[in-house]
């Protein structure tokens, strides 16, 4: 059953749905002047955020630039570290490396786009025991294909 609401212009009652006031011919009947300001200004907001989102998300980063923040990143080359050590393990998917850059793993860049990175992690041996390891990776990025280089891995 429809509801039914005053006209905003005349007062009669109309179904809160209608298009125009069936008695006075004004659109949009039920809808309170206020309510159409509060639904305009919203979508307003909407795009607003939406927008400002938009240009802080993308930023005009040359190609070369990403490869340079990469190259001097610690983040990703622990990221990396840890996929070259999980490749490594004995049981790689019971891997769980402790911390991160800063509480618990340490990350040194040394230069010419070359880190070290020491950890721990924790996974189950050859008998399923867990065990926590202490490893010590150093890792190369190569900006021209956007890779990284194992150059020394050990797990202690």
């Amino acid at each position: 059953m429809a509801k039914l609401v005053k006209c905003k212009s005349c007062e009669h009652e109309v179904d809160e749905s209608a298009k125009t006031c069936p008695n006075c011919g004004v659109s949009s009947p039920g809808m309170k002047p206020g309510e159409m300001a509060k639904g305009c200004l919203g979508i307003i907001v909407f795009a607003l955020i939406g927008s400002a989102i938009l240009a802080t998300c993308s930023e005009d980063v040359t190609p070369e630039q990403r490869a340079e923040k990469t190259c001097t990143s610690d983040f990703h080359a622990a990221a990396m570290a840890q996929k070259f050590v999980r490749d490594r393990l004995k049981s790689p998917s019971t891997a769980d490396f402790v911390g991160s850059v800063g509480a618990g793993i340490q990350a040194s860049y040394i230069g010419e786009c070359t880190h070290i990175i020491v950890g721990k992690v924790d996974a189950q041996n050859s008998f399923g025991a867990t065990v926590r390891n202490t490893y010590m990776v150093e890792l190369k990025y190569n900006k021209a294909d956007d890779t990284y280089s194992l150059m020394s891995l050990d797990i202690e």
